[in-house]
């Protein structure tokens, strides 16, 4: 599970509602900010107004590696 540090901004997203093609904006959708879960108190941001390329306060998720490039990396690992 991915979590973030309570002293880290959250942000409830953007959803952009436009018949079929309703959903979040670009990020929004996996974003920390909006998807960790919140502690008792925190700090909210709003998103941000307008997107150029990507948004600039988007924290992804970490996925953990798969087993096999875990296990690739350790033998890499023990060979050095």
């Amino acid at each position: 599970m991915n979590t973030l540090n309570s002293d880290v901004a959250r942000c409830n997203g953007e959803w952009v509602e436009d018949g079929e093609d309703s959903g979040w904006r670009e990020g929004c959708e996996t974003c920390l900010r909006r998807t960790a879960p919140r502690p008792e108190y925190y700090s909210l941001i709003d998103p941000p107004a307008i997107l150029a390329f990507f948004c600039e306060y988007l924290i992804e998720p970490v996925t953990p590696p798969s087993s096999k490039r875990k296990e690739a990396l350790l033998s890499l690992l023990e060979k050095s």
